[in-house]
């Protein structure tokens, strides 16, 4: 059974230079426009009939059934951060990597959009008529059951909006977590994917998220890192408690909370002095 607005693998009936015709079972031959080659397990030999290919099955600006052997950048019932290319009078439309763009119509935009805006979207069917659509609406689409998850669970990450706290995200495509500032170790771009932690799983299904598993930070390491980097720097840096987030993250890849500790340290063993300007290396 082909299925329309996923990847289906179907069967070469025939080859004729750059157009192959695929058996699409239930829609008939349908085209595909490449070259006569395959490429499989990294290497490129030339395609057989019998042999299947993966494709994506989707209705074309004409509406008729077509493929294409492009993936897009985000599949059904997914998150993503895709860019705004146009905007007609049934809605806006964005570029997920096939030839045909994807429709967000009016209704399911919180608020109008504008050509060159990248924005948050969920990827579902409009059951009116079976298409592939987006909608910027996405809070409806995400899981409300109590989350499963434990401490420690490796997850996906979508960042969609900076808060007070930290950053929103999108756990596994189905919840929201908070990647909290004192956890932040490097810069974040809403949109980005990447993969994160649970760090805690608290009251009313308020979920907190981690850039690295529990328990693996090793903060000897760390003050080894801020020593060799006072002597390279004759010894002082510019960089303290005081200092913001994203100059600790630049400078140490670590959170705030991670270098105000490692510092504590350094600075209970008597090895540096602190002050607003920044670390000192202390003499022996």
């Amino acid at each position: 059974m082909t299925i329309l607005g996923e990847m289906n693998n179907l069967t070469i009936k025939s080859i004729d230079e750059n157009e192959w015709v695929l058996d699409g079972e239930e829609y008939g031959d349908l085209l595909l426009r490449r070259g006569g080659t395959l490429q499989l397990r990294g290497m490129t030999r030339a395609a057989e009939v019998g042999e299947q290919i993966e494709v994506f099955v989707y209705r074309d600006a004409k509406d008729k059934i077509a493929v294409t052997d492009k993936k897009p950048k985000v599949a059904e019932n997914e998150f993503a951060r895709l860019e705004v290319v146009d905007i007609t009078k049934v809605g806006a439309f964005l570029d997920w990597g096939l030839p045909k763009n994807l429709l967000i119509p009016f209704a399911e935009q919180r608020r109008p959009l504008e050509v060159g805006q990248k924005v948050i979207v969920y990827v579902t069917r409009n059951h009116a008529d079976n298409r592939m659509m987006a909608s910027t609406k996405f809070e409806k689409f995400l899981n409300r059951t109590p989350a499963q998850y434990h401490m420690g669970q490796e997850v996906s990450l979508l960042f969609a909006q900076k808060t007070d706290l930290g950053y929103k995200a999108i756990v596994n495509n189905q919840h929201w977590g908070v990647l909290h500032t004192q956890d932040i170790f490097k810069s974040i771009h809403p949109g980005e994917k990447v993969t994160g932690y649970i760090k805690r799983v608290k009251e009313e299904d308020k979920i907190d998220v981690m850039l690295t598993p529990p328990g693996t930070q090793d903060f000897s390491k760390l003050t080894d890192r801020i020593l060799k980097k006072l002597q390279q720097s004759n010894g002082f840096l510019a960089i303290s408690d005081k200092s913001s987030p994203e100059l600790i993250a630049e400078v140490f890849s670590v959170s705030k909370k991670q270098f105000k500790n490692a510092i504590g340290q350094l600075y209970k063993k008597r090895l540096i002095s602190i002050d607003t300007n920044g670390i000192t290396l202390n003499q022996k």
